[in-house]
């Protein structure tokens, strides 16, 4: 008799140190809140990184699941911004909605457009303008480009001050189409 009292208190004391530990009582809610639709596609996801399949885990394991579950999402996020930051109209229309952070852009071309929004910010005219023209030169010409045509100055530039005077324009810009593959002949005919 005293020995069961013994293991019960054993047990007692056992549970006592798990809720402390913060063994959590397993819920749908963890399972989502780690971004998984069922149970069984997070125990498919816990076997195939390391992770014990079992519902009973510690405070600490769960933690390690959450942040290499973050550290998955983020990683997905950014392939998937990338990728859709490839495509110059997306990535006008992306960095126009402000929906691309700093450390998204990273090359040249992305960089410069970002940094054309950021100087065209505080006039709202202007950015419609902005993007409205490089989204129409984009889609049948060649300027969209760093290249550098004059003093350091890419097409980009100019296309900017284009931008910035839209009241010397001679005709919409929707009307233009290139005449030639020559980005010199086209920047001028713009």
């Amino acid at each position: 008799m005293a020995r069961r009292r013994e293991d019960r208190r054993k047990k007692k004391k056992q549970k006592a140190s798990d809720v402390e530990r913060g063994v959590p009582m397993f819920t749908p809610m963890y399972v989502q809140a780690l971004g998984f639709e069922t149970v069984d596609e997070y125990m498919t996801w816990c076997g195939a990184h390391g992770f014990k399949r079992s519902l009973e885990k510690t405070s600490r394991q769960c933690a390690r699941e959450a942040h290499l579950r973050q550290r998955e999402r983020v990683q997905e996020d950014l392939v998937r911004q990338s990728k859709r930051l490839r495509n110059p109209r997306h990535l006008i229309d992306a960095i126009h909605a402000r929906s691309v952070d700093h450390g998204a852009v990273t090359t040249p071309l992305q960089a410069r457009i970002y940094a054309l929004f950021n100087d065209f910010e505080e006039q709202r005219l202007a950015v419609a303008r902005l993007r409205r023209l490089l989204l129409h030169v984009e889609s049948v010409g060649k300027l969209v480009a760093v290249t550098p045509f004059r003093d350091g100055r890419t097409w980009l530039d100019g296309l900017a001050a284009m931008a910035a005077h839209d009241a010397a324009w001679l005709r919409p810009v929707e009307s233009w189409k290139p005449s030639s593959h020559n980005v010199r002949r086209q920047f001028a005919s713009l």
